[in-house]
């Protein structure tokens, strides 16, 4: 009979061992209920230290005695509030109630993966149907082990897989059955006593989660020794090669073939490497090379365009010089074009032609007059900016020191008061011309009598 070495002991291979905690260690499914009552009650959770026992009788630690007890102590020192005793009542119940009581775990550990799935609880893996070659791939190497679990009548009934790091270090992950992965790690911890420990890690393959060894959640448990080195690591990667995988061919790394990308010229690769080096176009749906991407704003975000394409469905705003789609375009000749933000400060519309002008291509100041318009009758006042019309068009029309200036400005250029300037043009505007000379003083001038 072959034989292994499990943190820090030797052990006989497909030999059913058994273990009895103690019954004052709270075991993984009673950690799990305590936490999540803290978080429902809106309290601190417990550190990743904490001391999952009943009664803590060491009088080396900050919190010592029942549970309710140590509860309520660190929720003071976190928030400086105390537990109510409703709170301490429950705490202390479950913690009694998940105390481990007797509870007796039958398990052996093999190196031989070769059953028939269903056998230990875990009928329908991926790993004796799709992705058998991992199973494969594990048992023809000597790291990787199956943890496995039985009831009180000798049948299987859970399962774990085992990648044994050192004599001092293994990694569980993918549990099935009746016992929960974290169950699992807390009581080979506590098999092997205080000077081990265990932690959830990140795990991969090939920095893969979901290849042909497939990592459920892409979460494990690391069970080693305090001073380990893997006891302060958060990740760890298998690069375990399986014989029919796919693998990209840009990176090398495994895929499986619900997250691959054909790339004529380039061939499959992983998603990784298809969305750091490619894009597919949101109007005619081919991929491209990302150096090609020509990034539209949109209602919901951006989208990735092909230079032909952006020809076509989209447009550079020529004053703030970001991409739009066309249905986006406020206002364009042809030449140039304005996203809506854009387009009141750039574009107005002639109150004479009605037409639409760019306002920075004109020379008409601040009036609102295309330069067609503008060209075929007015001037500007030198004073206000404002479209006037030529002399000897409109008697309204004056000069000072030199400047041509509309009659408002220049009425009180020499002194002219509101009322005498609206008088003024009652008086000598007879033909009807005084009605213009009236709104310029009240629209331009904001002038009123």
């Amino acid at each position: 009979m072959s034989s292994m070495i499990l943190l820090g002991e030797t052990i006989p291979q497909d030999s059913m061992l058994e273990f009895a905690p103690n019954s004052n260690i709270i075991g993984a499914t009673g950690q799990t209920m305590l936490q999540r009552y803290m978080q429902n009650e809106g309290l601190p959770v417990f550190p990743d230290d904490w001391t999952w026992v009943y009664n803590d009788t060491s009088t080396e630690k900050r919190y010592k005695g029942k549970f309710a007890k140590r509860a309520g102590k660190f929720v003071h020192d976190e928030t400086g509030n105390k537990l109510s005793e409703q709170q301490r009542a429950t705490l202390g119940k479950l913690a009694r109630d998940n105390a481990a009581n007797g509870n007796i775990y039958r398990y052996d550990v093999t190196d031989g993966l070769d059953w028939t799935a269903g056998d230990y609880g875990d009928y329908g893996s991926c790993f004796w149907d799709s992705n058998s070659s991992a199973r494969t791939a594990m048992q023809e190497n000597d790291k990787f082990y199956a943890l496995r679990f039985y009831d009180i009548d000798n049948i299987g009934d859970g399962r774990a897989w085992l990648y044994h790091m050192d004599r001092d270090a293994i990694i569980l992950f993918n549990a099935y059955g009746s016992i929960e992965l974290l169950e699992m790690a807390s009581m080979l911890c506590q098999l092997r006593g205080s000077a081990y420990t265990y932690n959830r890690i990140r795990i991969s393959n090939h920095g893969q989660e979901y290849g042909t060894l497939y990592l459920n959640s892409g979460c494990g448990y690391v069970i080693c020794k305090k001073d380990h080195h893997m006891a302060n690591k958060d990740a760890f990667d298998f690069e375990l090669a399986c014989a029919d995988e796919d693998r990209c061919s840009e990176c090398g790394i495994a895929y499986d073939e619900y997250n691959s990308y054909y790339v004529e010229g380039y061939g499959e690769l992983c998603e990784s490497c298809y969305c750091e080096n490619f894009f597919s176009c949101e109007s005619c749906e081919e991929t491209y090379n990302d150096s090609d991407a020509m990034h539209v704003k949109t209602k919901h975000g951006f989208a990735s365009l092909c230079s032909e394409c952006f020809a076509d469905d989209a447009f550079e705003c020529i004053e703030c010089g970001a991409n739009f789609m066309n249905e986006d375009c406020a206002w364009s000749d042809g030449d140039t074009s304005y996203c809506s933000d854009c387009y009141d400060e750039n574009v107005a519309e002639c109150s004479i032609c009605e037409t639409e002008y760019h306002k920075h291509e004109t020379s008409t100041g601040n009036s609102e007059l295309c330069q067609e318009c503008f060209d075929a009758g007015y001037i500007l006042c030198n004073d206000c900016h404002k479209s006037i019309p030529q002399a000897g068009m409109f008697p309204g029309v004056g000069i000072h020191k030199g400047k041509v200036t509309c009659a408002v400005c220049t009425a009180q250029a020499y002194g002219y008061t509101q009322i005498s300037m609206m008088r003024y043009a009652l008086t000598h505007f007879k033909d009807g011309s005084w009605t213009h000379y009236a709104l310029t003083l009240t629209k331009v001038k904001g002038l009123t009598c």
